[in-house]
């Protein structure tokens, strides 16, 4: 495909493919721009597609205690495919929700823990992560809720 300048600014001149499994896909458009009529500058938007996924979705934590605890959720993993590699992740919280915070155990690996869970109460927060490829596109994950629960002290008859 060849495109030409319009008053609107740079068009696609060219988009480059590679076969894969599925056939031809497209990993990068080429622009030029003429930036101040005596040169012309090239910028590659990257490998196409650039897709993100959290697992789990609703990450869960529990304790049983007759005390006020803090309570952790087990670990979430958000993995991103397409794109440039490497990868940075940054994990946020996106709810007003007080008391969280969020421990990174891993590249692209995270843990939320809310203190002081009294007996018998249940909490839930949102968190999302934002992945950067080395391009510098930015992509959110899908909203990850978190649940804790502190079920109470266990009696024993």
């Amino acid at each position: 495909m060849i495109r030409v300048r319009e008053a609107s600014g740079a068009l696609p001149i060219g988009v480059v493919r590679a076969r894969g499994t599925s056939g031809l896909q497209a990993i990068a458009t080429i622009r030029v721009r003429e930036t101040d009529g005596l040169k012309t500058v090239y910028t590659d938007a990257g490998p196409g597609t650039f897709n993100v996924s959290a697992i789990p979705l609703a990450p869960n934590g529990a304790v049983a205690s007759s005390f006020t605890s803090n309570v952790t959720t087990e670990v979430v993993t958000v993995t991103a495919t397409g794109g440039v590699e490497p990868y940075t992740f940054a994990f946020r919280q996106t709810d007003s929700a007080t008391g969280w915070s969020i421990s990174v155990v891993g590249n692209g690996q995270a843990r939320f823990t809310r203190s002081s869970v009294g007996q018998g109460q249940t909490w839930q927060a949102d968190f999302k992560c934002e992945v950067t490829d080395a391009a510098g596109r930015k992509i959110d994950t899908p909203t990850i809720q978190a649940t804790v629960t502190n079920y109470g002290g266990i009696s024993m008859v």
